[in-house]
């Protein structure tokens, strides 16, 4: 099958820059991304620059949405050229490698007809809690600690959930008594007093230890996908979105901010904590598609921060 024409969806593309929003012409430049000639493409990335605003901010798009898909990476010459254009515009994607990170792998794009998102935001799969499990870790008691995380960074990639549909967020920290590990954060899940646990109990609530990169993806599914009624942020703000709150949830510096924070030293601050997925029972999750919970235990094994989001149509 013949790849289409640059030439020819060019002026459609740019027609919808100059009337969407950035983050939402994604949902336009996906099928070109991963369908379109990739010398055209990169050709086309080469020629935009920021006396062009429209153009510009196309080709910022359409280089993320290629990353994502391994059809361009570092040794293209055109990228490298509009990565720094990019940098130099001081362009919020510019903080962003033109390569998918390891823990981004497998990526799990949003697909798109006529402007509508074509799947669900995909639950990780917890399972019930080991009651002898949860008895052993009685001995650790919790307190909310203030003042540790930025609440609106924890969110960003759930945050077009609440501003767009009709989504709600929790992020907390809390302080736990002594060092634990992932399983016995998990034990200890009812005691952190999260008000979407509020009536579910022990036996209602699930768990499963998961990794950084589980978690990442986790948070770029629900950025880029959206919740009940919007169409989310898209690939590549979606991605941005994702990176920040994990960088927030670790208590790594976020993309693009000084001294200079690279998705590779976020990734090796995430590394060094333990992450965990949850979900409950509850009235505060809706258990439709779109629900997420996850728990990132510190470097230092007692501070705990967390995340919760859930959404209905």
């Amino acid at each position: 099958m013949s790849r289409p024409k640059v030439s020819r969806l060019m002026p459609g593309w740019l027609r919808c820059a100059r009337s969407a929003q950035p983050v939402r012409l994604g949902v336009y430049t996906t099928w070109p991304a991963g369908s379109a000639d990739t010398a055209e493409l990169a050709e086309a990335l080469d020629a935009a620059t920021s006396r062009e605003p429209a153009r510009f901010e196309l080709a910022a798009l359409v280089l993320q949405e290629m990353a994502l898909r391994d059809r361009i990476g570092p040794d293209s010459a055109e990228a490298r050229r509009l990565h720094k254009r990019l940098a130099t515009a001081a362009h919020p994607l510019a903080s962003l490698p033109f390569a998918a990170h390891g823990l981004e792998v497998p990526v799990e794009l949003p697909h798109y007809r006529n402007g509508a998102t074509m799947f669900f935001n995909d639950p990780i799969e917890c399972e019930p809690r080991d009651p002898a499990a949860v008895a052993a870790a009685s001995d650790i008691s919790t307190r909310e600690a203030s003042g540790v995380v930025d609440p609106e960074a924890v969110a960003a990639a759930v945050r077009n959930w609440c501003d767009e549909s009709n989504g709600v967020v929790e992020v907390k920290t809390f302080a736990l008594s002594r060092p634990t590990d992932a399983a016995g954060l998990v034990a200890s899940l009812d005691r952190l007093g999260l008000k979407c646990l509020e009536g579910a109990g022990g036996a209602k609530t699930a768990a499963v230890v998961v990794d950084a990169g589980m978690t990442l993806r986790a948070l770029f599914r629900a950025a880029s996908q959206g919740g009940a009624y919007n169409h989310g942020l898209c690939a590549a703000f979606g991605r941005l979105a994702a990176w920040r709150s994990l960088a927030a949830m670790a208590g790594a510096a976020p993309p693009g901010t000084w001294p200079a924070a690279s998705v590779d030293s976020i990734a090796a601050e995430a590394e060094q904590c333990a992450w965990v997925a949850f979900t409950a029972e509850s009235a505060w999750f809706n258990n439709i598609a779109w629900d997420l919970g996850l728990l990132a235990l510190r470097k230092d094994r007692t501070t705990v921060v967390a995340l919760a989001a859930t959404d209905q149509d």
